[in-house]
């Protein structure tokens, strides 16, 4: 028969409630000196613990209430150093985002690994509605920088996220913002200047390559 630990698991990659509501019920009848949820915390140190599992496959019922009976869930990192935030924001999962934040919205500042917070792997992944869901959530967060000193506009434009660019200046609606610079002192309107002449010079000299081809291919007829 398999173990508790592993059902839990189970059933929070199928997103199963009521397989979860059994196991709490039946630990309560073994009466252990250590609660089931509190145990299963402190095994899954430095893994994925069911929280992470359910935030993944985007089972909000499941993550609504595994989170409300161990919200310290919410705070642990994995093996890859991401929450279980940091995972639905990536995923686009955003009725767990939500579920997630209204458990406990300071999740929102926890750092992965790399230092990023959910919201700016959400602006990798160009998840506009789960960038909101978070700004709305802590406001704060779109101010802070990447650990490499980059604002989170200059991120988006480095990520060829334009969509999020513009639903973050939408929401935070403040000049300051759009002002902030980064490590080689430049607004994000200066790098988007930049990035619009690179694009110009490579569509110029992609352009002249295929002039010139087209003149060697007429060469070639000639007898």
């Amino acid at each position: 028969m398999k173990d508790m630990d592993e059902r839990l698991y189970e059933a929070a990659i199928r997103g199963d409630v009521e397989k979860l509501l059994d196991l709490l019920n039946e630990d309560a009848l073994k009466k252990a000196d250590e609660p089931f949820l509190d145990r299963v915390m402190r095994n899954c140190i430095g893994k994925d613990n069911p929280l992470h599992l359910g935030a993944l496959f985007g089972h909000n019922e499941f993550v609504r209430e595994i989170s409300s009976r161990k919200p310290e869930f919410a705070c642990q990192l994995n093996s890859k150093g991401l929450s279980p935030l940091h995972l639905a924001a990536e995923r686009g999962h955003v009725l767990v985002v939500k579920v997630l934040l209204e458990t406990n919205a300071d999740v929102c500042f926890v750092r992965d690994r790399d230092g990023r917070i959910p919201l700016q792997l959400a602006v990798i992944k160009g998840r506009v509605e789960v960038i909101e869901e978070l700004v709305k959530a802590k406001n704060i967060t779109a101010w802070l920088l990447t650990d490499e000193r980059e604002p989170i506009l200059h991120f988006c434009a480095k990520h060829d996220q334009f969509d999020a660019l513009k639903k973050l200046v939408s929401l935070v609606k403040d000049d300051g913002f759009v002002r902030l610079k980064d490590n080689s002192d430049n607004t994000i309107l200066h790098l988007l200047s930049a990035k619009k002449q690179i694009k110009e010079e490579r569509r110029d000299e992609e352009e002249e390559e295929e002039k010139e081809k087209q003149e060697e291919e007429s060469l070639d007829f000639i007898p």
